[in-house]
C-alpha cells in the first residue's frame, strides 16, 4: 500500500509519494518504518491536553461553519489545534483505501501512527492515540456520548458501517509529525487555540412544542407553539431559538417588525415582506414572515445563515437541526 497525497481543496487525489533511489528503484516508506516514537509520545500528550476539557461537552461538532460536522468536525479540531493543520490542508496525506476488514488489524499495525485519523467512508472517524494487535484507541464523537475516549476492536470498527465501506488513514506529513520529536517544547506548528469559536446546537420538529437546546429538552414557549411548514418552507417562532442562543428579539407592533440582535449583528424582518435587513443591508428571502395563531413565525434558514450558523432539514422525521457559533 502507498501513502497518497490528498488534494482535499480540489476534491481529488493528487500524487503518490515515493522516493527514487540512486540506482533507479522506488523506496516506499510506511508509518511502521518512519515511526518516531518520541514524536508519537509528544503528539499523544498534546492530543490528551487538548481534548480533556471537551470530553462529554458536545462543543466540537461543527468545524469551520459546517465544512465538517459531528465526528469528522471533532477530529479536524484535534488536528488543527495539535498540528496546526486540518485534513483539508496540503500537509495531509492518506493511505490507500481498503474494504477488507479481515485485514484491518494488520493494516492499522503496519500503517498507523498515534495522531492519525481512522476514517470509515461516510460513517465515522476517530483520532488514534494507541493500538495493538487486537484494538485501536483514541478519541471520537458520538451523538449520544459526545466527545469521548474510545477503544474499538477490529470488529467494532467494522460495525461503524455495514462492512462494505472503505476505510483509510489521514496522516499529517512527516515533516510536521517529526517536529514533535525534537527537544523544543513547541515545534513549528499551530498553537492550541482555546478561544476558537465553539458551537451550540438546537433541534426542533414540525408540530412538536418541545425543542432541544444543546441536548436539553425545553418547551418552545408556554403557549405550546410548534414549528410549521408554510409554502414549502419551515417557519419557526424564532424568539425561542434566538433567546436559547443568547440573543434578543424585539417586536415593534406599530410597524410589525421583529429585530434580532445576536453578538454584533442586527437583523430586521417585517411581516409579509420577503426582504430582511442584515446590519442595514437588504437580503431577499423566498418566504415572508407571518403571524399565525397570534405568534410571529420567521424563516429560520436565512436568519441562521446570516448569523454564520447552519441549518439542516431531515425530511423523514421533519426535524430542523440548527448549529450556531456561541
Amino acid at each position: 500500500m502507498k501513502r497518497i497525497a490528498a488534494g482535499f481543496l480540489a476534491g481529488i487525489t493528487l500524487t503518490i509519494i515515493t522516493w527514487t533511489m540512486p540506482f533507479g528503484g522506488i523506496l516506499e516508506t510506511y508509518a511502521q518504518t518512519t515511526y518516531n516514537e518520541i514524536a508519537a509520545e509528544n503528539i499523544t500528550e498534546k492530543i490528551d491536553e487538548y481534548v480533556e476539557p471537551y470530553l462529554g461537552t458536545d462543543t466540537l461538532n461543527n468545524y469551520e461553519n459546517g465544512r465538517a460536522v459531528q465526528c469528522h468536525a471533532f477530529v479536524n479540531y484535534v488536528w488543527k489545534n495539535v498540528f496546526g493543520y486540518d485534513i483539508y490542508s496540503s500537509k495531509c496525506t492518506t493511505t490507500e483505501k481498503s474494504s477488507d476488514y479481515e485485514e484491518l488489524g494488520e493494516y492499522i499495525n503496519e500503517f498507523a501512527r498515534p495522531g492519525d485519523i481512522l476514517r470509515v467512508d461516510g460513517k465515522h472517524s476517530m483520532v488514534i492515540t494507541a493500538f495493538d494487535e487486537n484494538s485501536v484507541s483514541g478519541y471520537d464523537w458520538l451523538y449520544n456520548k459526545k466527545e469521548r475516549a474510545c477503544t474499538y476492536t477490529w470488529e467494532g470498527v467494522k460495525e461503524w458501517g455495514d462492512g462494505t465501506q472503505t476505510y483509510w488513514l489521514y496522516q499529517i506529513n512527516d515533516d510536521v509529525y517529526n517536529a514533535f520529536g525534537t527537544s523544543d517544547e513547541n515545534p513549528n506548528r499551530g498553537e492550541i487555540d482555546r478561544t476558537a469559536p465553539l458551537y451550540g446546537s438546537i433541534a426542533v420538529q414540525i408540530n412538536n412544542p418541545v425543542m432541544t437546546n444543546n441536548g436539553q429538552y425545553q418547551n418552545i414557549d408556554s403557549a405550546g407553539t410548534t414549528p410549521i411548514i408554510l409554502n414549502g418552507r419551515t417557519v419557526l417562532p424564532v424568539r425561542s431559538i434566538i433567546e436559547a442562543m443568547g440573543g434578543q428579539v424585539v417586536w415593534n407592533d406599530a410597524i410589525r417588525t421583529a429585530t434580532i440582535t445576536y453578538k454584533e449583528k442586527t437583523i430586521s424582518l417585517t411581516i409579509d415582506s420577503s426582504t430582511m435587513l442584515v446590519d442595514g443591508m437588504p437580503i431577499e428571502m423566498d418566504v415572508a414572515p407571518v403571524i399565525y395563531n397570534d405568534r410571529t413565525f420567521l424563516p429560520i434558514r436565512p436568519i441562521m445563515e446570516s448569523l454564520n450558523g447552519q441549518v439542516k432539514w431531515y425530511d423523514t422525521i421533519q426535524v430542523v437541526a440548527i448549529t450556531y457559533e456561541k
